[in-house]
């Protein structure tokens, strides 16, 4: 009896020392999975905060943002979701207490040169795109030869300028230049007068056949980011006084219609496809959904005025700038057109000083490149297309139009020949984009947006200014005593960060 008391002393005092190592084993165990577990349930609460993004912006422009609010009652929600996940009854006794998150970081639309908002942009066109739209975007880009047509109208106004000034010198040096020339008569009429009266009616009239034009307006005073709107667009070409004619060409700004195209990057190309996919236009685009304050919308991030008349106007003398620059290229280097030209300057028997001539045939060339141009914007208004550089089969005008359409007989959209080839107005709206300032389209497309949103029940004081795209949380989760009190007071930090 006395050995088998001393075995089970024995064996109680060895058991003791086991269940104690065991407990301990077991409780290191379970501190080191916490410290595990914690930071997987600080991702899956930073996940379930940025759960209740705004529906809106997504839904309508593929953007995803967490408006966070003047007193960021969102993310002081982390909290809460933590607590959630670490609470009770969640597997191996992994029991602890979170304490309170510090929010160490958050990411705005605009930081870093909206770079949140650029990678979301890209994100949302390539998985519409593809590598492969993408691609096609570039190419379309780099087959606008338009530099070309940049240094023919430079060539143009050098010709014009010197063409000028000879035939002052030849008037001056001529003894008939006080009018005592015996004139010949005229065989056709000047269409010069004429077109440039047309033009000084006010382009958009024109264009738009009397079809009504959008009189809504925008007030974009309490929108998050400010820009100003661009110089209102109102120049009128003069063919009569070839030094206003020369000084009209300078003033052109010919070099954001080349250089700039081929300069235009990856991210670029997707910022242009964005704005012509998810804002509405005069024609062509996609169906946008959803109440809008704007009905130029694409106009509107090109120009900036808060009204939609101005905006489509500006946009439609942007459009006749530039068709009238590639119409001219055409007409310099077509040496059919050039006879046609000369022969026209002739029959109008303004001079017959050879000098002279020579400036009328220039500034009647330029007169029916801008009524060509007439008839392009009036053709892309209507929703059809018009190439970026014209041939003999793909112009317009003929000389007797050009007479016809000066003396109001007849509107430049009864002389459309084919709107069946070449760019619509969507994809010449994307030229133009190209070419404005990416802190200008960014600026406004969120100026647009954001009033849009406020349209939306629930939604009426949206702000980017308060969202946020990405946060990073850290704090601290105190481990409860579980198989043994603890020494001291257990814990273990956390990092969980989140972005869209």
């Amino acid at each position: 009896m006395m050995k088998r008391g001393v075995i089970t002393v024995y064996l109680s005092l060895t058991m003791a020392v086991m269940l104690s190592l065991i407990l301990v084993s077991l409780e290191s165990v379970r501190v080191t999975v916490l410290r595990t577990a914690a930071s997987r349930y600080a991702d899956m609460a930073a996940e379930m905060v940025f759960s209740g993004y705004c529906v809106p912006a997504a839904q309508r422009y593929g953007l995803f943002v967490l408006d966070a609010g003047t007193s960021q009652s969102r993310l002081s929600a982390f909290d809460t979701f933590l607590g959630l996940n670490m609470k009770e009854g969640r597997g191996f006794s992994l029991s602890g207490d979170a304490g309170e998150s510090t929010v160490s970081e958050t990411v705005s639309l605009r930081d870093h040169e909206w770079k949140a908002l650029m990678d979301q942009i890209t994100r949302c066109e390539l998985y519409t795109l593809g590598e492969e739209g993408l691609a096609n975007a570039g190419s379309f880009i780099k087959n606008l030869n338009t530099s070309s047509a940049g240094e023919t109208q430079d060539a143009f106004a050098g010709s014009l300028s010197s063409s000028g000034a000879g035939a002052d010198a030849a008037i001056a040096a001529s003894e008939e230049k006080d009018e005592k020339e015996e004139k010949k008569e005229a065989l056709m009429p000047d269409p010069r007068p004429g077109i440039s009266a047309l033009l000084k009616q006010g382009l958009l009239d024109i264009v738009m056949e009397g079809k009504p034009v959008s009189s809504r307006s925008v007030h974009t005073a309490d929108c998050s980011y400010q820009i100003g709107a661009d110089r209102t667009e109102r120049k009128i070409w003069d063919f009569i006084n070839y030094r206003r004619a020369v000084q009209s060409l300078q003033e052109q700004e010919r070099s954001e219609f080349s250089g700039n195209l081929l300069r235009t990057g990856r991210q670029e190309l997707l910022l242009c496809t964005y704005i012509t996919d998810h804002f509405r236009m005069l024609t062509g685009g996609k169906a946008v959904d959803g109440e809008h304050e704007l009905e130029y919308e694409a106009e509107y991030i090109l120009c900036g005025s808060r009204e939609d008349r101005v905006n489509l106007e500006n946009t439609m003398m942007r459009l006749f700038a530039l068709r009238t620059m590639c119409n001219l290229a055409y007409l310099y280097t077509s040496p059919s057109k050039g006879g046609m030209l000369e022969e026209a300057a002739a029959m109008m028997a303004l001079s017959s000083i050879p000098a002279v001539g020579a400036v009328i045939k220039l500034l009647l060339m330029l007169c029916w490149a801008c009524a060509e141009s007439l008839v392009d914007c009036t053709a892309l208004a209507r929703g059809e297309k018009v190439p970026m550089m014209k041939t003999d089969a793909t112009w317009n005008l003929s000389l007797q139009q050009l007479i016809s359409l000066a003396s109001g007989e007849t509107g430049p959209g009864a002389m459309i020949r084919d709107g069946k080839s070449g760019l619509s107005y969507q994809q010449y709206l994307f030229v133009l984009l190209a070419l404005q300032s990416r802190e200008k389209k960014v600026i406004r497309m969120t100026q647009v947006m954001e009033k849009n949103i406020r349209l939306t029940e629930g939604y009426h004081s949206f702000s980017f200014a308060n969202c946020i795209t990405g946060a990073a949380f850290s704090g601290t989760v105190f481990v409860k005593d579980r198989f043994f009190r603890h020494p001291g007071q257990v814990s273990c930090s956390y990092q969980a960060a989140y972005q869209y």
